[in-house]
């Protein structure tokens, strides 16, 4: 269901897509594509809405997918998931397509018995998976790179910060920061005590982390840029935390508006919840085709 948050209060447009919906993702930029990543019994799919044209689509095949991201410059969108990897075993597979063509360009894959639940890509050279065990894959330059976290739980989080860093959040309820360049350990890391399942970076720094149990903790500017343009160290046990108490159980998924200012908190309840960050004030509730249709 898609809204606009000018008039937030009037029923969002519901675009059918038959199947399934595990992740969703707006394409940065003038176009405005928006791609859900989605699977029935037999085959997984990602059906991209574009208001300047004609609706597109991947055929995952026996992919079924868990997350999907696009690059910060709107050239790539990258979806990570399972595939069958045997008679009775599956493994984790991330695949990264031109948001134009909708064309394969890259593609790597975990170990067998481990599942892909997060992507996150920078741009053509520059990707990142986690995965079950803890696992972190990072391609740089065509050249991929493992790290695990030090909780050794599993990843179910990823986001790169505006200076190239990557945001991980796993199972454990930890939130690091990685160097892309030098992965073998972490440059910082906060626990939050609560399993991390969703992170989003917002265009002043903000990030938001949300949680399985309801919680989202937001760090204000956390990695905003001075006029010289340099950041501050990638460290989160360095930021200054305010949590956020929604009214599920669950929150699936995060997103900030460009600034920052505002966040889009999804939950299992059925609801995305708006909230104000600075303020700490949920501000609007938009309910989902489940409840509205």
């Amino acid at each position: 269901v898609m809204w606009d948050l000018e008039r937030p209060p009037r029923s969002g447009r519901v675009v059918p897509v038959g199947a399934e919906v595990n992740g969703i993702a707006v394409r940065p930029g003038v176009a405005g594509d928006v791609a859900v990543a989605a699977n029935d019994a037999d085959r997984g799919t990602v059906v991209v809405e574009r208001p300047s044209g004609d609706p597109g689509e991947i055929d995952l095949g026996t992919t079924f997918p868990f997350a999907i991201a696009y690059s910060r410059d709107g050239e790539l969108v990258a979806v990570a998931g399972d595939q069958p990897a045997g008679p009775d075993s599956l493994a984790g597979v991330a695949v990264i397509y031109d948001a134009d063509t909708l064309a394969e360009v890259a593609r790597t894959a975990a170990r067998p018995g481990q599942t892909m639940r997060a992507v996150a890509v920078l741009d053509a050279s520059t990707y990142a998976t986690g995965a079950d065990g803890g696992l972190i894959q990072l391609s740089v330059d065509g050249v991929v790179r493992e790290a695990r976290t030090e909780s050794g739980f599993g990843v179910r989080a990823l986001a790169h910060t505006p200076t190239g860093e990557l945001l991980v959040g796993d199972e454990f309820g930890a939130l690091y920061c990685y160097d892309t360049a030098d992965p073998d350990r972490p440059v910082g890391r906060i626990d939050l005590g609560r399993a991390i399942t969703s992170i989003a970076v917002g265009g002043d720094g903000t990030v938001v982390a949300g949680t399985a149990d309801g919680f989202v903790a937001a760090f204000i500017e956390a990695l905003a840029t001075d006029p010289a343009g340099a950041g501050p160290a990638c460290d989160p046990s360095d930021w200054t935390r305010i949590d956020l108490g929604t009214s599920t159980e669950t929150v699936t998924s995060v997103a900030l508006l460009a600034n920052g200012g505002l966040a889009l908190i999804g939950t299992d309840g059925g609801t995305v919840e708006l909230w104000d960050v600075s303020r700490r004030r949920q501000i609007g509730t938009l309910a989902t085709a489940a409840r509205d249709h």
